[in-house]
């Protein structure tokens, strides 16, 4: 989040992963997650007006009550494959951006209970 504010108050606009200088973890493939580069991707810039995701990530086998989504492959994470999202909107004046992470389901909210507190 730190990265994406930084970028835009610089630029007015949000950046892709390579703008803001955001890698994900292990080239975006880890033994429990895919990382996906939402709808800005990796190098775009923006001009977003309502929430748009910047950051997703599915897990590829079951954790505990949280279901595997099998339609995710290491570097294709779909939006509707994932069971992480944060998205990014600019506020009211232009000048500054709020974020909303979500977990899906309750599954994987119970796995990862204060990922909604990310960008507060």
């Amino acid at each position: 989040m730190k990265l994406q504010q930084a970028y835009y108050s610089e630029a007015s606009t949000v950046g892709g992963w390579t703008l803001i200088g955001y890698t994900a973890p292990n080239d975006g493939a880890t033994t429990n997650f895919y990382y996906g580069i939402g709808e800005i991707g990796l190098k775009n810039s923006s001009n977003v007006s309502s929430a748009t995701v910047a950051w997703q990530a599915a897990n590829p086998k079951a954790l505990n009550e949280c279901a595997a989504v099998a339609s995710v492959t290491a570097g294709n994470v779909n939006l509707s494959g994932a069971n992480w999202t944060v998205s990014v909107t600019p506020n009211s004046t232009n000048t500054d951006l709020t974020f909303k992470a979500e977990a899906k389901t309750a599954g994987c909210q119970a796995l990862t209970p204060t990922f909604a507190n990310i960008g507060k």
